[in-house]
């Protein structure tokens, strides 16, 4: 990460980290960015069923996952499939567990929460420091997650690639070219096979799915991949099946997504889903 930042900027953004001043000495490297707010938990906050003298605190949400905005009182923790949030309240939060279904309630003190959190900008594009086809390592704040991370930018070069927010609609769609993805690559343990994912504006990226009649294509694809000089490729899910060349992409749709949310607190902090990872000095 030296090659990225100056001595100077990187000692300021060490000695503050987890602060909102070190977010906003950052802030021109995210200079028309796309963003979204949220808080990143610091300290472990513990959470009851109950309010007031008889809670009984039994669970604890962790330092180091992170949560956006979904209204002005309701923050997700994305995750692509398990719900969980919290909801601010005037005395108390009211968080809600992982689950796929209904959560029971657990509570904690508004004010241990203001001292256990900080409220900061998650920016869906990394930092201007941040240079193409070059990968940066990643360490995860919750040590039991995924480690052997890493994220590399790659710029589209495939001059007929476009983006359709909505696959459907074959008319709507933007052009990819010269814009920027993020590989993210993962494995579970050292050594092991290594799972590629993209990503564009926070969102997993994935060929478009949908035929010409709005209908799912026969040759569904289950994974795409970026090369390294920009052009893009989808697979099947069938057996077997190889890399083809693909032009159109979207957001991953018939299926659930690997990555739910990615974004950048600052030049050496970033989010994954609901978890903050920083940057291998």
């Amino acid at each position: 990460m030296k090659k990225f930042l100056s001595l100077a900027l990187l000692a300021l953004l060490l000695a503050t980290a987890g602060s909102g001043y070190a977010q906003n000495a950052a802030t021109d490297e995210f200079r028309g960015a796309e963003s979204v707010k949220g808080y990143v938990i610091t300290k472990n906050i513990k959470v009851s069923r109950s309010k007031g003298a008889k809670a009984r605190y039994d669970m604890s949400i962790k330092a180091g996952k992170a949560c956006l905005t979904a209204d002005n009182s309701t923050y997700d923790f994305r995750k692509p499939d398990i719900s969980e949030y919290l909801i601010l309240g005037k005395d108390y939060i009211t968080y809600y567990e992982p689950s796929q279904d209904s959560a029971p309630k657990r509570f904690a003190r508004r004010s241990v929460f203001n001292q256990s959190a900080n409220k900061v900008t998650f920016y869906k594009s990394a930092p201007s420091s941040w240079r193409v086809g070059v990968a940066v390592t990643l360490v995860p704040r919750i040590k039991e997650y995924i480690e052997n991370v890493m994220v590399k930018p790659v710029v589209i070069k495939e001059k007929n690639a476009v983006y359709l927010e909505d696959g459907r609609q074959k008319d709507r769609k933007v052009s990819m070219y010269g814009k920027t993805v993020y590989e993210i690559s993962f494995s579970y343990k050292e050594n092991t096979e290594r799972y590629y994912i993209y990503v564009y504006n926070g969102a997993e990226l994935m060929k478009n799915n949908f035929d010409e009649n709005g209908e799912f294509a026969k040759d569904f694809a289950g994974a795409m991949k970026v090369d390294d000089k920009g052009y893009c490729y989808a697979k099947s899910m069938e057996e077997n099946a190889t890399f083809k060349p693909c032009h159109e992409l979207s957001c991953v749709v018939g299926g659930i997504p690997s990555i739910d949310f990615v974004g950048w607190i600052s030049p050496t902090q970033m989010v994954i889903d609901d978890m903050v990872y920083d940057v291998v000095k």
